[in-house]
């Protein structure tokens, strides 16, 4: 983010921190909260989480993947106003149903406001327009139900309690989970926009120490370029929705097994197996960026080329020896990657020796193919 931008995230974050204080100290200090009368505590507790459930969603899917505006601003500050209005009235069933209403109207206005400034800078988007208006539209629509049945029957307190929390819950379990799951990331074939961006990654590996997870291989701009300009499909790219490009992975096709390196499999049963498949892709390097490490982005890479090539095993070389990478074997193996050989290589006119691992989409038959016992292999040394 830039400088407006990170004065904004801080600013937001600052308010939802002094949002909670506040609200908290009114439902302590000013309410009698004691086992008389329990369901001013049950309320008390559901707007706390609802508030707290908010701040998660700013500081995990907004903060640092949208570029931040005037008008976003302005909807955020109003939407902090309308979460101290659910504090202020937490044990007024019929108000905080209103509340939650105008709620939803402030959700719909972020989302439209969001798409304007998408088209508006030309910027790319994985969320489609249509689904998420109407999806914020159902939640409006919700919540308006349940204000509409709080004035018009005559129910006990507790019942009126349920409606409340039953309609929160309705709209987030199915107003909000695709849009928190497709906001997060973009994936996406590389173009020349987004070069700068890879190698400045490239980079932050480069300067490391092999132990942490360096990249041996050289990243050369032209090259990469001349690559897309072809649209061979070799690097994509992970990106937020702001633009900013957090990984990418560079890939190469086979067609068969004997096209790949040399290959000492662990067992003739992983070699004969995959001898019947006619896609491989060959992960080159694979690179995220460094203040994007364990949110799940290398996951999320690997989960979209499976789902572009259906039939295909990613193969993953990962250095063994003399140095062992050992943390991208163990991302690796967290997300389903099997070893499943060796490879011997030089690189700069060293030797070296690689951990070969591969993931399918068909993770039974994965499982099936690495389960073999293991058979001894020659000519390869690891110490």
């Amino acid at each position: 983010m830039n400088n407006s931008n990170k004065f904004i995230g801080t600013f937001v974050n600052n308010m939802y921190a002094i949002l909670l204080g506040i609200g908290i100290s009114n439902i302590i200090f000013v309410q009698s909260l004691n086992i008389m009368n329990l369901h001013e505590s049950i309320m008390a507790l559901f707007v706390t989480s609802v508030v707290l459930l908010y701040w998660w969603d700013w500081s995990e899917y907004i903060e640092e993947e949208v570029k931040s505006t005037k008008a976003e601003f302005i909807i955020d500050f109003m939407i902090l106003i309308c979460l101290q209005m659910l504090f202020a009235n937490f044990n007024q069933p019929q108000d905080l149903a209103m509340y939650f209403v105008v709620l939803g109207c402030l959700d719909l206005l972020w989302v439209l406001n969001y798409i304007y400034f998408m088209k508006h800078e030309s910027l790319q988007s994985n969320m489609k327009a249509k689904p998420w208006i109407l999806e914020k539209v159902f939640c409006i629509g919700v919540y308006l139900l349940a204000w509409m049945i709080l004035n018009t029957y005559s129910f006990s307190t507790y019942i009126n309690i349920a409606i409340i929390i039953a309609s929160f819950v309705i709209v987030r379990n199915l107003g909000f989970v695709q849009v928190r799951r497709k906001m997060k990331f973009m994936f996406e074939k590389a173009t020349d926009a987004d070069v700068s961006q890879m190698i400045e990654i490239h980079q932050t590996y480069h300067r490391r120490e092999r132990k942490e997870g360096s990249l041996s291989k050289q990243l050369d701009v032209y090259e990469i370029s001349n690559i897309i300009e072809s649209k061979k499909e070799r690097f994509y790219v992970a990106k937020t929705v702001g633009g900013l490009t957090i990984g990418f992975i560079e890939l190469t096709k086979y067609t068969s097994l004997e096209q790949l390196p040399s290959v000492s499999w662990h067992s003739d049963n992983i070699s004969d197996a995959l001898m019947k498949n006619s896609c491989f892709l060959y992960v080159d390097q694979i690179a995220v960026r460094e203040n994007y490490h364990n949110k799940g982005v290398a996951k999320y890479m690997y989960t979209n080329i499976l789902e572009r090539y259906r039939d295909a095993t990613i193969i993953t070389p990962i250095p063994t020896a003399p140095n062992r990478n050992t943390n991208a074997i163990v991302a690796h193996e967290n997300i389903g990657f099997k070893e499943v050989g060796l490879i011997n290589t030089t690189e700069n006119g060293k030797w070296k020796v690689c951990s070969i691992f591969i993931l399918t989409e068909n993770r039974d038959e994965l499982e099936h193919m690495t389960n073999a016992e293991e058979v001894p292999m020659k000519g390869v040394s690891t110490s």
